[in-house]
């Protein structure tokens, strides 16, 4: 409930013009769509840029590849949120400081709560989990067809691009909304 309360108290608010919607078509996704969207920008020498924005607002940072995978944690977060995890954190490194994104169960949805070493909170509304999760499984599938990816990725971020962790969301996914699967 405090992640709600936060939330009601930043009055702030953005429109969100980049969000993707879900599969369409015989697909069978509930109408749910995300308030919430997630855009990657191209990674170069360890560095990338993020940008969350919803409800709470807009929250952008270029991150760094070290020292640890938040990318796998990322979808591995999502992945876990969607099965029922009831709170999940992923650390995004600045170099020094850090942001935290804390997925947190509120009111049969998911509240984020992004805050930073510099004492700063943006909280994004109440998600329906799986709507929440097709819009992070989106945003890194159109991060892994970015073309920085092709080829020698040591110019790009120390560590491969996490598609084991990205496949089981889909997987995880596709089960909860029935959804065939990949041919």
């Amino acid at each position: 409930m405090a992640v709600a309360k936060a939330f009601a108290a930043s009055g702030r608010r953005s429109a969100v013009d980049f969000s993707l919607p879900l599969p369409t078509g015989s697909e069978n996704t509930s109408g749910v769509m995300a308030a919430v969207s997630l855009r990657f920008g191209s990674p170069l020498h360890g560095w990338l840029d993020v940008e969350l924005s919803g409800d709470g607002g807009t929250v952008a940072r270029s991150v760094s590849d070290v020292p640890g995978d938040s990318l796998a944690m990322l979808a591995d977060a999502a992945c876990d949120i969607v099965s029922g995890c009831p709170a999940r954190d992923v650390t995004w490194f600045l170099e020094p400081d850090e942001d935290r994104w804390s997925f947190r169960s509120v009111d049969g949805g998911v509240a984020v709560l992004v805050s930073s070493d510099r004492g700063v909170e943006t909280c994004f509304g109440n998600e329906k989990p799986v709507a929440l999760c097709w819009t992070i499984w989106r945003a890194l599938r159109r991060l892994q067809a970015d073309e920085a990816w092709q080829g020698a990725t040591e110019h790009v971020w120390s560590r491969p691009f996490p598609q084991r962790s990205v496949d089981h969301l889909r997987q995880r996914l596709v089960l909860l909304t029935d959804l065939p699967p990949d041919p």
